[in-house]
Formats: structure tokens, sequence, C-alpha cells
């Protein structure tokens, strides 16, 4: 806890006096006179004055209470994915960064990428006088043709990380928290695993069965390519309905695929009936995430 005094800055001809009262970072070291109040960012400032002549002629002390607060940082980036040659936006808001109102304030940051894990540490300006807001640009440079050191710029490849990292002293807790954001090299992909027809497969040899009868034990397999240039993990998933349109079997696997590679999951199925069913194939990203990694494909099959 610290008390301090202070003098009217301004001194109006009506009666209203007006106050500076400057806020530090506490730190170990107390001065009493050099015009500032220490305070932590989640502190309360309780302010009090003596009127020695009230309205009813005996003395009053009027208070005002004030909250410190801070913010935890937030790292904005202008695109989701970048090409080698590509300049990185990066927007930094810290409203408490904002340290000077009068000078543009700037704020340390470091961007990394796969092919560059130690990454580059750069200084960002505030946007404006006042605004909190920190931006600057980095070009993105073919790993053959990086030159190491030069200033703005940092090497990637095709299927890179680019991860942009700020240490925000003050996050909305008063502790000290590293930000980050991610990017990636290459293009954006709607459908990154997309999923052929399915098939009814002998579960043994893996060969086309064209006559399926009730009973019999079946595989329902597709194959699934990545067409993206990082790995994906996903959920293949199997769904049988009848011809009433009655799910009457519900199946997955889940798996990881390299970039480039084609794979051929297979869920097991025993038709009970004979009738037409109509099989549907899903990719999604995870159960807990059912981002399509491709459309939805469909067989219509009779069982004999």
């Amino acid at each position: 806890e610290e008390r301090k005094q202070f003098t009217a800055k301004v001194a109006y001809g009506n009666g209203t006096f007006e106050f500076e009262v400057p806020l530090t970072v506490d730190t170990d070291t107390v001065s009493e006179n050099d015009g500032t109040l220490q305070v932590e960012p989640v502190d309360t400032v309780y302010i009090y004055f003596t009127d020695n002549v009230s309205a009813t002629g005996a003395a009053k002390v009027v208070s005002l209470t004030v909250s410190v607060k801070s913010e935890t940082g937030k790292i904005e980036l202008d695109k989701s994915a970048y090409l080698p040659g590509d300049y990185v936006t990066i927007r930094v808001t810290d409203i408490d960064q904002n340290v000077e109102t009068d000078v543009v304030d700037r704020i340390s940051i470091t961007i990394a990428t796969t092919s560059y894990p130690v990454g580059l540490t750069i200084d960002v300006p505030e946007t404006g006088v006042n605004t909190g807001v920190f931006e600057t640009k980095i070009k993105l440079v073919a790993l053959e043709d990086w030159t190491p050191g030069a200033a703005g710029q940092v090497p990637v490849e095709i299927g890179d990380t680019i991860t942009v990292t700020y240490v925000d002293s003050f996050n909305a807790s008063g502790e000290e928290e590293k930000v980050t954001a991610e990017a990636m090299v290459g293009a954006v992909v709607e459908y990154p695993v997309p999923s052929e027809a399915p098939q009814v497969v002998d579960p043994t040899t893996g060969e086309p069965i064209a006559n399926v009868t009730a009973g019999s034990m079946v595989s329902i397999a597709a194959n699934i390519t990545n067409k993206d240039v990082i790995p994906h993990s996903f959920v293949y998933i199997v769904q049988v309905k009848n011809a009433q349109g009655v799910i009457v079997k519900l199946d997955w696997i889940s798996g990881t695929i390299e970039a480039d590679a084609t794979m051929t999951p297979a869920v097991s199925w025993t038709p009970t009936e004979p009738g037409t069913y109509t099989i549907e194939v899903y990719v999604v990203q995870s159960l807990a995430v059912p981002e399509p990694l491709s459309l939805v494909q469909t067989q219509v099959i009779t069982v004999s």
C-alpha cells in the first residue's frame, strides 16, 4: 500500500481544481518525491479530498475509487496462409503498452518459421500516438534465396508453420503471458483430404464384392488422398442407411495421413437383411472438431 499527496495542477476561478496523478508499475524501489503513484495492474486507487468547510459548515472527506486494470495483448495476422515472397502484416493490440500519451511507443515481437526456429526479434512501432496498436510487415523469403542476417525477412519453405510471439508483461490478471499467432506457408485447400466413392470389398483380400449377401461380413473402404503440403489427422466415418432412411450402421476410424499420401481406410459391416442400402462416407478433422476434409461420398448397393 502506498499513500501520497498531490497538489492541484490547475486551479480554475470557479473553485474547480484539476489534479494529475501519473501511475507507474510497482517496483521494489519507492521514491516519495518522484511525482508518481506506483500501482499493480489489478490495484484499486482510493482518492480522498478533505473539504475543510462543507455546505454544512463542518469539515468533510470526499472520496473516489478508481480501478487499475490491464488487458491481455492480442496478435492478428492478415492471412491464414502465405507463399514465399509474401509479406506478413502483424498487428498487436495491447492498450497497456500505450505508455507515453504524446509519443509513439514500441514493443518487441519474435517471428519464427519451421525453417528458422530461432526466429527474428523485431521492434514494432505504435500505429500512432496514443493508439495501443502496433503494426509491422515481414517478408517471407524462400529458404534457398535467404541471406542470413538480412533485415525484415525470414526464410520459409512450403509446409512451414509461421509463429509470431509477443510477451505481454501484464495480461488481464496482471501476470506475464506469452501470446502467439500461427499461419501456414502454402495455399489453403478447401477439402485437403478428398475421398473417392466407397466400395464394398472382401475383408481379407480387399477385392471388390459384386454380390453382397445378408449375413456375410464385408468391409466398406474408400481411397482418401492428402492434397495438402502438411500432414492431416482425420476421422473416417461410415454411415449406412436402409431404404427407409434409417441408420443401420455407424462406425469410424481415425488416423494421420502424410502430405501427398493416399490411404484406404475401411470398416466392417454385416448386413442382416436383404434390401437397398445407401453408404455415406465422411472425412473430418476429428469427432470433437468435425471440420470436413472432404465432400460427402455416397454409394447405393443391393443386398440379396
